[in-house]
């Protein structure tokens, strides 16, 4: 009965943090031209912005131009989500965008912050393929 309860518990907490998840995702977007992608288009974003944020430390600033950013090649995947496709080729897709949005991110970071995306590369590409 004792691990029934502990499942369960866990269970709520899981899906509370997911819930919690989406819900940020989509109110980090409202009133954005990005307002309208889907909850899984929106996570991704929120998720890659929270691990650039991790390797470089954007000040408020960055984080209003990195959102932007992330928010146009969201949009980007959240058209890819919406095709029937295999993973592999799903993922190759973001691959695609991967460096183009790192170049855009190098524009608003300061030089410290480049060497820290760039040394970093391996850890943002595999977070990338999330």
């Amino acid at each position: 009965m004792k691990a029934l309860r502990t499942l369960l518990i866990a269970t709520l907490i899981f899906c509370f943090s997911s819930t919690s998840l989406r819900a940020q995702a989509a109110d980090i977007f409202d009133g954005t031209p990005y307002a309208s992608m889907s909850d899984d288009a929106k996570t991704w974003a929120v998720d890659r912005i929270a691990t650039l944020d991790e390797v470089v430390s954007l000040t408020n600033d960055q984080m209003n131009t990195v959102k932007d950013i992330t928010g146009r090649f969201a949009m980007r995947l959240d058209f890819l989500l919406q095709k029937e496709m295999d993973e592999e080729l799903l993922i190759k897709n973001k691959a695609v965008l991967f460096e183009p949005r790192m170049e855009q991110y190098k524009q608003v970071l300061t030089p410290e912050q480049i060497v820290l995306l760039t040394t970093n590369w391996a850890t943002l590409e595999e977070d990338n393929e999330q």
